[in-house]
């Protein structure tokens, strides 16, 4: 895999240390940066079609953050690629800001951490901002709780969606057929902690202005009489684009699995399976579901914590396309049709095994 990348080259254990790092897939482009406005942009040709800005913790925004790593880790197949970072907003109390991204063909995975460095609080806590320019057409989401997507038809400015509850998924669409997605990963309650924090809101828009959508996500937001508890915080979500040609028809030994992903049982068949088989095995009717059941998160304790399982599936996509390419083979999954999330660009893309990265 090419990295097309800007700073200072480390060869060292394949690991490569930057200023910027730029990955091409499938026709277009993700940027990474260490610092200044953006983490990230999706670029297809001269277009952009998605900006992931800074975080906010409290009063302090993380574009004023010192970098302490930036890190990017090849696979052996070029098909997929782990950028690492972390670094300090050094105002306030402090506060460090660690990420983990995985990509492969069409999506990602993030995985931010956000903690207090010198013994203090997150007091209030937006995540990254997500914007959407290039004047897209529509919009598709849907919000916790709901049984069905929401479309609006994009134009002039307008307020989409503003409410306490969080979007489960944002699918964005382009003139050209190039659509671009946001889902939550398997935290689904962290995204939802402000329902259980007294004192505590949140507050989550989509915005549509000046041509482009502008997705902002304020997870905790406390009265100024609260105090917030002494912890770090954890959030994850997927990304993913697609263009508007036609996926091909996955093609392999067919076989389902139902319930949710996440649990044991389901996690050790699966793999059991796969372990199993040295032919190419295609995973049909996938219906992601956001259970509850927490011991599915290893916090058996807590009794219901609501998880988004869309995650394990690109967890499992990446590792079992791993174990059957050695043997030439390939896993691919296929949404139930007329699901709920028949459409999703995230899933869809798993409908192909991983391709080699630029």
């Amino acid at each position: 895999m090419n990295v097309i990348s800007v700073g200072t080259v480390h060869e060292n254990s394949g690991i490569t240390v930057e200023n910027r790092f730029e990955i091409a897939d499938n026709g277009a482009s993700w940027r990474f940066f260490s610092g200044g406005r953006n983490i990230l942009e999706l670029n297809g040709g001269e277009r952009t079609f998605l900006r992931m800005e800074r975080l906010t913790c409290g009063k302090f925004c993380e574009a004023s953050v010192l970098p302490e790593k930036f890190r990017l880790h090849r696979s052996e197949d070029g098909c997929s690629a782990e950028l690492e970072t972390s670094g300090v907003i050094p105002f306030g109390c402090e506060y460090r800001v660690v990420r983990d991204c995985r990509i492969a063909s069409g999506g990602a995975l993030m995985t931010t951490d956000v903690s207090a460095v010198t013994g203090g609080r997150v007091d209030g806590l937006e995540l990254e901002p997500l914007v959407f320019p290039g004047d897209p057409v529509a919009v598709e989401f849907l919000i916790f709780g709901e049984k069905q997507f929401r479309r609006v038809e994009l134009s002039g400015t307008e307020e989409v969606y503003s409410g306490a509850e969080v979007p489960l998924m944002v699918r964005v669409i382009y003139p050209s057929g190039m659509s671009c997605e946001v889902a939550l990963g398997a935290d689904v309650w962290r995204h939802r902690a402000a329902f259980d924090i007294p004192g505590a809101s949140s507050e989550y828009e989509l915005v549509f202005s000046d041509g482009e959508l502008r997705f902002t996500r304020r997870v905790l937001r406390y009265a100024p009489d609260v105090e917030p508890e002494r912890r770090s915080w954890r959030f994850t979500i997927l990304l993913g684009w697609r263009d508007g040609s036609d996926r091909p028809e996955p093609e392999g030994e067919a076989f389902e699995l139902g319930g949710c992903t996440m649990s044991a049982a389901s996690r050790r068949e699966l793999r059991s399976l796969v372990r199993r088989s040295g032919a190419s095995l295609v995973w049909k009717n996938v219906a992601p579901v956001v259970c509850r059941d927490a011991a599915h998160v290893s916090r058996a304790g807590k009794g219901e914590l609501p998880h988004f399982d869309l995650e394990e599936y690109f967890s499992a996509w990446q590792w079992a396309n791993r174990q059957l390419g050695k043997s030439g083979a390939g896993f691919t999954l296929s949404p139930a049709p007329g699901g709920i999330f028949a459409d999703s660009v995230i899933l869809g893309n798993l409908g192909i095994p991983p391709t080699e990265l630029g």
